[in-house]
C-alpha cells in the first residue's frame, strides 16, 4: 500500500477543521449563531430551526430518524464547511430511540440496556468524527444545566451519561453563551470560552470571552471566530502546543471530576490518573476537592471508596383501612413565601466581568427567602468570583511577559496581547499593564526588525 503523505515528528501538523462546542441559556440564539459559521448546514434534530428566522436561517435538514443522517457520506456535505448538530441530547435521543427498535437492546422495563447506551455513545462520537475526517468543521449545539453539590453550582451542557466528558474531549473549543451586564450596565451575550470554576469551558483557540454582535449585520461571526482560533493554533511552536496539551488535560480531568456522583465514579476516575504529568498535583487537588463533596469514605486495605449512606429498600407501609377512610383535613390557607431564584442568582454572581458589577449583584440579593444553605452557596460563589476579580499577582504577570517574549510572530504576538492582556484588562493594574506594554512594544520592535 502506498502512503498518500508522511508528515515527521519535525514538521508541522496544520489544523484545518475543528469541533466547537457551544451550549446556551434557552432562547439566547445558539441556532442563529451556528448558522454564521462559514458555509454552514444545520442537522435539526431539536425541530427548533425555524426560530432563527428567515434572515439568519441557512441550509437544514430536519432529523426525525437517525438513520437519516447516520450513513452521512462526503459527497452530502460538499457544497458546506460546516456542520451544526442541534442538539446533542436531543441527536443522543434520537439514536437511542433507533436502538430501542431492537428488542435485544431493551430492558424488560423497556428502558435501552447499559449495553445499548454504550453503543448510543459511541455511534456518535464516531459520527462525529467521521464529519470532521471530510475537512468540515462541527459545531455541537447543546442547551445548558446546572449541577448544584452542596455549595457548588456548576453550570454544563445538558448531556448525560459519559457522553459529558466524551464531547468535551471531541471539541477544540467549547462555550458558554449567556448574558451578562456590560460596564456600561447594558445587557450583552457572552460566548465564554475561558475556563471557569462555575461553568466548563476550553480555549485552545486563544479566544478568550467574547461578546455576540447583532448577527444580522455580522452574517459570519462564528466563521470568523472559527478561523482566528485556526490561525492561533496553527501559529504555536511545539513547546506551546505541548503546554496547551498539558492544560487540555488538565482542564478535561476537571470536567471529568465534576461529574462525578458517587464512589463508582471516584473509582472509575482515579486509576486514570497519570502520575509522570506535568499538573500531577493539581489534579489531585481537583480530586481530593471533588471527594470532600461527596458522602463517601476510602477504605485503605481495598484501595477503594465506598459510599456511606446506601439508600436500603424499605418494605411499603401497611394502610389502615379505618384511617385510609378517614376524611382528608381541609389545608387552611397559608401565606406564601418570598421565594427566589437562587440559580439565577448564582448565575448573576458568575456573569459578573469585574468588581463593580459583582457589588451591584451582590446589593440585589434579598435578606429573607434564602435558607442558611443557599446563604452559603451565595457566600462561596460571591467570594469565588470576587478573587477571579481581584487584580493578578506579580508571578502571573511575569508569566504573562514570559509568553509575550515567546511570540516568533508579530501576529502570534498580537493574538497573546488579545487573550492574555487585553481580555484581563480589569483584572490588571495601571502599574503591571504599562509594564507589559512595555514587554509587547520592545517584542514588537524586535520581530519587526528581524521581518526586515
Amino acid at each position: 500500500m502506498a502512503l498518500k503523505k508522511v508528515i515527521q515528528a519535525s514538521q508541522v501538523m496544520r489544523v484545518k477543521a475543528l469541533v466547537a462546542y457551544i451550549y446556551a441559556d434557552p432562547g439566547i440564539g445558539k441556532t442563529s449563531l451556528a448558522y454564521t459559521a462559514k458555509d454552514a448546514i444545520l442537522f435539526d434534530f431539536d425541530a427548533g430551526a425555524h426560530r432563527a428566522g428567515k434572515m439568519r436561517r441557512g441550509a437544514t435538514v430536519p432529523v426525525e430518524d437517525w438513520l437519516d443522517v447516520a450513513n452521512i457520506e462526503s459527497s452530502d456535505v460538499d457544497d458546506y464547511q460546516a456542520v451544526a448538530i442541534d442538539t446533542a441530547g436531543r441527536a443522543l435521543d434520537v439514536i437511542k430511540a433507533h436502538l430501542a427498535k431492537n428488542k435485544d437492546n431493551r430492558q424488560k422495563d423497556g428502558s435501552l440496556t447499559i449495553k445499548a447506551q454504550g453503543m448510543a455513545n459511541e455511534l456518535f462520537k464516531n459520527w462525529i468524527a467521521r464529519i470532521r475526517s471530510y475537512g468540515k468543521d462541527v459545531i455541537i449545539l447543546a442547551h445548558a444545566a446546572e449541577d448544584k453539590k452542596k455549595d457548588d453550582v456548576i453550570i454544563r451542557p445538558d448531556v448525560g451519561g459519559k457522553n459529558k466528558n466524551e464531547l468535551y474531549r471531541q471539541a477544540d473549543l467549547m462555550a458558554y453563551l449567556t448574558s451578562a451586564h456590560d460596564e456600561e450596565g447594558k445587557r450583552v451575550r457572552m460566548l465564554n470560552f475561558s475556563p471557569s470554576t462555575a461553568y466548563h469551558a476550553k480555549n485552545s483557540g486563544g479566544l478568550g470571552d467574547v461578546e455576540l454582535p447583532d448577527l444580522a449585520i455580522n452574517p459570519t461571526f462564528l466563521a470568523d471566530l472559527l478561523q482566528q482560533s485556526k490561525d492561533h493554533i496553527n501559529s504555536l511552536t511545539d513547546a506551546q502546543v505541548k503546554e496547551l496539551q498539558y492544560l487540555d488535560d488538565l482542564e478535561n480531568w476537571k470536567n471529568e471530576c465534576s461529574t462525578c456522583e458517587n464512589a463508582n465514579d471516584l473509582n472509575d476516575l482515579i486509576g486514570k490518573i497519570d502520575k509522570e504529568h506535568r499538573f500531577f498535583t493539581e489534579m489531585r487537588q481537583a480530586f481530593a476537592h471533588v471527594v470532600k463533596g461527596l458522602d463517601v469514605e476510602f477504605d485503605k486495605n481495598t484501595g477503594q471508596y465506598f459510599d456511606k449512606n446506601v439508600p436500603s429498600k424499605v418494605p411499603a407501609p401497611v394502610t389502615d383501612p379505618v384511617a385510609a377512610n378517614k376524611p382528608e383535613p381541609i389545608e387552611q390557607p397559608t401565606v406564601a413565601p418570598v421565594k427566589v431564584d437562587v440559580i439565577a442568582l448564582l448565575r448573576s454572581i458568575t456573569n459578573a466581568i469585574n468588581l463593580q458589577a459583582l457589588k451591584d449583584v451582590a446589593a440585589t440579593i434579598p435578606n429573607e427567602g434564602l435558607s442558611d444553605k443557599d446563604k452559603e452557596s451565595i457566600k462561596r460563589a460571591y467570594d469565588k468570583r470576587k478573587a477571579e476579580l481581584q487584580p493578578l499577582a506579580k508571578e502571573r504577570i511575569d508569566e504573562i511577559a514570559k509568553i509575550l517574549e515567546m511570540a516568533n510572530t508579530v501576529e502570534q504576538l498580537d493574538q497573546t496581547w488579545n487573550h492574555r492582556v487585553k481580555e484581563y484588562t480589569n483584572c490588571i493594574t495601571q502599574e503591571h499593564y504599562d509594564y507589559l506594554s512595555t514587554v509587547y512594544q520592545d517584542c514588537y520592535d524586535q520581530l519587526t526588525t528581524q521581518a526586515a
